[in-house]
Formats: structure tokens, sequence, C-alpha cells
């Protein structure tokens, strides 16, 4: 047995008070909203009141948006960088749903949606459908950006979900921005912003109705919102609504995508017993991911400024109350990382330590460049470096927020930390049961973690005021390819998941203190190092 080192998931402690009920008797837990609609159905909201909901995210309908800025602070919307009305514009942002292959469309697409049976028996989506079949803005692939469809629902058959029917939508959605540096010059931009990833599986019962479709209109928001479009809805059209049910229990899904707008190695989701791969495709890479749903407490509530709000939150939100005469209405989603993680310890005190609702997510996302800071530069480094070969590793979790990215290292106590946070009970009474997975492939694991060799045993045990309790898991890596680490049945009030591994296991910091990014005008460039600078021809981009 050699020398052991300590890897620590630092699990928050969160004890908290009330929380706001579900907006409706018999409704599934998939099917909550916390807005001002459901909150205060009568408009009878008290001055100065704020509210605040935490969820994976909001399964509302979508469509496709290509737009750019205008003199003015208008948007224009566009079908293509080449509308007469926007061939000119440099600068766009971009909302896209990524369509199904075809013959025409052999990357930024969906191959595949399908489930696997307890028998290992593969069930892949058929009846393809997009909904709304018309979206009034389209949003056609360029050199800079992938194009964009409507959400689809397809049939897995045979795979019945609790709405008693197998109908399920994927939302398979990238958003960023970008600028071209020459019109007349083919791939001649950069992004502008680090693109947003995010990939949803969710069963659907369909009803028929009269509704009606967010479209663009001449307001400081840029788009509508008319009487009859329902925000219930995972997706819609004029006469049909896709409403969200519980998965069926038993089965894995997944889905298979061909990509060919890179994104940075790194996958973060909620998806249990998880399984991912990336293989060489032409123009790009081509990703699996598989697992079981999992189910994720979503907790809100609020409170008026003056009377029910803790000292902490009147600090934070004291100047939205100064410049708002109306009620406020805050959705931390996961991906907001850190910044939900401060906003779940500043709201517990409000909020109640028993989840709102409970629904069942399959979800996953990517990372984005200003989320490296947390899990630090070296892993930063090293996960931009695992795009080449595809994904360097995925993280799942149960918490309603966790810490971006990988672990971190933490030089002072020679540990990797992660950072979740959950409400103490679920909805209805029990004590809420933590889930932690990391796979993560054994070249990415070196580079962030300098590991020599690769640990191969673990003991996982739940660290608190009480003593150390033992909750067992294993890490075992036979193959010199991947290393994977899972957690199970930790409760959240308990502060720290302290694993320590063994077999010769040594972590030593890096040298790399700082990165920039530089820019040419046509390509990027990260540049680490004590005193990291652009090389000759590059400026630093602030």
């Amino acid at each position: 047995m050699g020398m052991l080192k300590r890897m620590a998931i630092v699990a928050s402690a969160i004890m908290v008070l009330a929380s706001v009920p579900a907006s409706g008797a018999n409704i599934p837990d998939e099917q909550y909203l916390f807005t001002y609609k459901t909150v205060f159905p009568n408009g009878n909201a008290p001055d100065g009141w704020f509210g605040v909901w935490f969820s994976d995210k909001p399964n509302y309908p979508s469509v496709p948006i290509l737009s750019s800025g205008v003199p003015g602070g208008k948007n224009v919307y566009c079908s293509s960088i080449n509308d007469e009305e926007c061939k000119e514009f440099k600068s766009f942002g971009f909302v896209a749903n990524y369509p199904f292959c075809t013959k025409d469309f052999r990357t930024d697409c969906i191959e595949d949606v399908f489930a696997i049976d307890g028998q290992n028996k593969k069930i892949s989506g058929t009846n393809i459908e997009y909904l709304p079949k018309n979206p009034i803005t389209l949003n056609q692939k360029s050199n800079y950006h992938p194009g964009g469809s409507s959400k689809e629902i397809f049939d897995l058959p045979g795979v019945t979900h609790q709405g008693g029917s197998s109908k399920y939508s994927i939302e398979v959605m990238m958003s960023g921005g970008f600028n071209i540096q020459d019109r007349s010059v083919p791939y001649s931009g950069y992004s502008s912003s680090d693109a947003s990833f995010y990939v949803n599986i969710s069963p659907v019962d369909l009803k028929s109705g009269n509704y009606e479709l967010i479209n663009s209109c001449e307001s400081d928001w840029g788009f509508c919102q008319p009487a009859k479009f329902d925000r219930s809805c995972v997706v819609l059209d004029v006469d049909r609504c896709g409403m969200a049910q519980s998965f069926p229990t038993g089965y894995k899904f997944g889905v298979s995508i061909r990509m060919g707008t890179p994104i940075y190695g790194w996958l973060q989701g909620r998806i249990r017993d998880a399984s991912f791969n990336s293989e060489d495709i032409p123009g790009g890479k081509k990703i699996t991911v598989a697992g079981y749903p999992m189910t994720v407490p979503s907790i809100s509530g609020g409170g008026q400024y003056s009377t029910q709000l803790t000292p902490t939150l009147k600090t934070a939100l004291k100047e939205q109350f100064i410049n708002r005469e109306y009620p406020n209405f805050d959705n931390y989603t996961a991906d907001r990382g850190t910044a939900a993680l401060k906003a779940f310890s500043d709201w517990a005190p409000v909020l109640g330590e028993k989840a709102t609702v409970m629904p069942s997510v399959w979800s996953f996302r990517n990372i984005k460049k200003d989320e490296f800071a947390v899990a630090g530069l070296q892993a930063g480094r090293c996960i931009v470096s695992a795009m080449k070969s595809g994904i360097g590793g995925m993280v799942t979790t149960n918490a309603t927020v966790y810490s971006s990215g990988p672990p971190a290292f933490n030089e002072e106590t020679q540990s990797l930390d992660y950072r979740v946070a959950a409400p103490h009970f679920t909805s209805q009474g029990q004590v809420f049961r933590g889930y932690y997975n990391l796979k993560i492939k054994a070249d990415t694991a070196r580079c962030i973690y300098n590991f020599k060799p690769i640990p191969m045993k673990a003991t996982i045990s739940i660290v608190s005021d009480a003593g150390e309790k033992i909750v067992g898991t294993s890490i075992v890596k036979s193959n010199d390819e991947w290393v994977e680490l899972t957690a199970t049945n930790f409760e959240f009030s308990s502060p720290t998941l302290r694993v320590k591994l063994s077999d010769k296991v040594t972590f030593t910091s890096s040298k790399i203190k700082k990165s920039i990014r530089c820019t040419d005008g046509k390509k990027d460039r990260i540049v680490s190092g004590e005193k990291p600078k652009c090389p000759k021809g590059f400026k630093q981009v602030k």
C-alpha cells in the first residue's frame, strides 16, 4: 500500500426553512413552473417581492434564432447571414436546435436517439417530427455557426413512459455569438462568446389545442409572447403541445451526435451510470452518450424584500430592489455553476430544507472557458487539449447545483474538491441521497492532476462533526484508458465527501499560474505560463 492522498468532494451543508409548493395538484413534477402567473395567478404580488427557482433547465418551447444588433439597441432577426437586410452585418448571436442527419446535413446533427432495455436491446427513435413544423425564424448554417431547426419529437416503440405514451422529445441546442472579420473571405471570423451546448431528452404527452408561437416584433426584447403561447409545453405548434412526463424505469437513454462545431472536452450531466465515447468522422467528431435518467430536486420560493429576506440577500439584491417596481423572478439553472452555488447558500434560510418538486431528468452540457477558473488553469489547458481527441471526461450528479468542470486541485490540503448543494429532504419529506460520478480519460487525468501512476483503489467516507463514516466505492483502471469514481447515498447535510486514493498516488501542483487568450483577428490562441505573452502578430483579448 503506497502513500495516501485525499480526494474530497465538498458537499455544502444546506439547511433551510420553507419553500413554495408546486403550482397545481396532481400534475407531474416535470411540468412545474415558477413564474408570476403560477405563483400569483390573481396578479396580487406584494411590492418588493423577490423569488428564485433552482432547477436543471426549464423545458420551454423554443425556435432557432439568428440575430444581429443595430444602432438603437434593436435586434434584426435573419434566416441567414446573407439575407438582404442582414448581409452587411458582421456580429451575430444564434440559437441552433440540431436537426436529424440527412444526406445533405452530415454534421451538427443528430444521428440517432435511442433507449436500451434490461436485456441490452437497443430501440432507436422512429416517426421523427419537428415542432413547430414551420418556425417563424429559420437559422441557416454558415461557415461560422451551426444551423437550427425546431425541436424534434419521436417514438420509442414499446418504451412507455409514466404518461402512458411512447412519445419523446429531444433538444440538442447550441447557442453563442460570432464576428465576421471580412465578408469577402470565407471563414474570416471568430467566436465572440463561448458556445453553450445542451442536450435533453424528455418524455412527452401530446394534446391538441389552439396555440400561438413566439414571433418577432418591434419590442425591446425583439420577440413577443402572444396570449396563446404556453410555456408549460416542452414542444409547441399551433395545434399541438407536448407536456413533460416522468421517465419509465429500467431503461437507459442515449444519443449519437455528429459534431462539426467543436466543444470543449468536458461534459457535465444528469445521467446515472453514464457511458460516452467519441470517434473521428469526416468534418468533425461523433459523440455518443447513454445512461439512466436521474431525479434532481428543484426548489423555489421567495419573499418581500423588507420583511422576509435575510440581511445577506438584502445586500445582494439591494440595487435591484431600488431599480425595480415589480416582482423579480430569477432562475438559477445548473449551468450557472459557482454563481448558482453562491445564490443557493444565500437563499437557503428563506427557501427551506425541503425540495419543491423532484423531476426526472436526462441531460448533459459542455463546459465553457469562463468556467475553467473554478477547476484551475491547468485543468483548463488539459480540457482544451482534450478537444483534439473528443471528450476527455464527464461529471454527473443529482445535486441541484454543482461546481463547474472537473474537481479542482486544492494545493493546501493536497485534495481534489468538488462542491455540490441540494435540499436536505425530498418533496415528500425523505432524506435526499446524493449521487456523484466522475469518468475521465487517463491521459486527461494525468494532464490535470499529474497522476503517476493512475490510482487503482479508493475509499470514500462522509466526514461530519459526528465523525467519519465509510460509504464505500472504488476506483479501478485496469486498461490504462479510463479513471472512474462513484459516490452514492451521501446526505447533503454532510459537509465533506472524502476520497482516499491508494497505489503510490502522487499529486503535484502545476507551475502554470495564468492563461490569456490572444487573437490575430482570424484565429484565437490560449497562452499559459507564469508570465504569458501573446506571440508576434497577436494581441490579448481582454
